[in-house]
């Protein structure tokens, strides 16, 4: 059964203040920002409580916290770094790069992560599905992103349904690992190449839940580009949980990031997310268009670092550890902050992409940066203005801008 509870969740925090904003101080704001959303207390105070404890020990050598203070130094940001925890237990199957794999056309794949736990990559082409201006063919292979498959004794909960097209070989790919029926799924935001294959889940008889500003987007959208079917029916807030047999599946809104809806999957008892687009094997891309922000980026990754996990899987790509999570966050801060600088010194819109430096944060040949450089850099330009904007108003806490709809 499904229990949502629109009420749960935490009033959203304020961004960090932003009035001496540089590179050390955007990485050491990091730790500063409280968690925007709770589990309900009501009905699951135990739980919490005891989940409280367990990140209370694991934390007690001050291990995989983001670097803390407003004097911390650029040291004491990589030092922190080095303390992230190993994980005690590690996933079943050996993860690959995209440089590791080997390059050429591949059909859609499914790989054991844990017990109860899988998931669909692929197929890896030279566009996710069809190459367009927006996403022009790079020379990479490319894929729709990564579905989660929670395997219960009394059936099956997904994570996400890449393309339309793609759901007969994810249907087929769950029935080599489980005879359970698909029953729920839950989207991880929006768009097509995680929530195109909706409308043939829907007609199969899965259950879909999606966060309530996720699925006003994908109801635009999917009247937009007058695709068949209908838009899920059950809606949630900031927070909501499936419960199926022996397994409990959550589902945290942290804010906006990638996308206003953006919503992370958390299971609990495998200690596992699943991030959606929020972090990809990739530099990031933010949809401006659907009041994404670089910045609430960061914040939803710092609310993911307060659940207890060892290891996440990304929208795109393989399953990355909680440090690597952690030093993608890192990276996120320094380019957010070179934006800003681009900003303050007065370079022009059109001259910002070139003037952003990538190289050094390994984002400047991803899979990802090709779209981020057609489709996100004005937007990303108009974000850190407006923070300029605020910071030179004495706004100490701005909020940024959301895009009315």
């Amino acid at each position: 059964m499904w229990y949502p509870n629109s009420s749960a969740a935490a009033s959203s925090a304020p961004l960090w203040t932003v009035a001496a904003l540089s590179a050390l101080t955007l990485l050491s704001g990091l730790a500063t920002l409280p968690a925007r959303a709770q589990a309900p207390q009501a009905s699951a105070q135990a739980q919490a409580q005891a989940q409280a404890q367990a990140q209370a020990q694991r934390r007690a050598s001050g291990d995989d916290q983001l670097p803390p203070g407003d004097i911390a130094t650029a040291e004491r940001a990589l030092a922190a770094q080095s303390k992230v925890r190993v994980p005690t237990t590690t996933i079943d199957t050996p993860q690959l790069s995209y440089e590791q794999l080997e390059p050429r056309p591949r059909p859609m794949w499914i790989e054991k992560i844990r017990d109860g736990l899988y998931v669909i990559r692929g197929p890896l082409g030279p566009c996710m599905n069809a190459c367009t201006p927006n996403f022009p063919r790079d020379g990479m292979l490319h894929e729709p992103g990564d579905v989660a498959v929670r395997v219960t004794d009394e059936g099956v909960i997904l994570v996400d349904d890449k393309f339309a097209v793609n759901v007969p070989d994810i249907v087929r790919l769950v029935r080599t690992v489980t005879p359970q029926p698909i029953k729920y799924l839950v989207n991880s935001h929006f768009h097509f190449d995680h929530a195109g294959g909706d409308g043939g889940m829907l007609a199969r008889g899965v259950i879909i839940v999606d966060q309530k500003e996720l699925r006003d987007s994908y109801d635009r959208a999917r009247i937009r580009a007058h695709a068949p079917g209908e838009s899920p029916h059950i809606v949630f807030d900031d927070y909501g949980a499936i419960y199926l047999g022996d397994a409990k599946v959550e589902m945290f809104h942290f804010g906006a990031g990638h996308t206003r809806g953006d919503t992370i999957i958390y299971f609990p008892d495998l200690h596992i997310i699943h991030m959606g687009d929020v972090v990809i094997e990739g530099m990031p891309h933010i949809d401006y268009t659907d009041g994404g922000s670089a910045v609430g980026m960061l914040d939803e990754i710092h609310d993911m670092l307060e659940l207890d996990w060892d290891y996440a899987i990304p929208g795109h790509g393989r399953v990355m550890t909680r440090a690597e999570v952690i030093e993608y966050a890192h990276k996120l801060a320094t380019m957010n902050a070179r934006m800003l600088e681009i900003v303050r010194e007065g370079i022009p819109r059109n001259r910002a992409a070139a003037a952003l430096r990538l190289d050094d944060l390994g984002w400047d040949h991803t899979r990802s940066t090709a779209t981020f450089m057609a489709n996100d850099v004005g937007g990303y330009y108009d974000e850190m203005a407006r923070m300029l904007a605020d910071e030179r108003a004495g706004n100490e806490r701005p909020l940024l801008e959301r895009l009315s709809h």
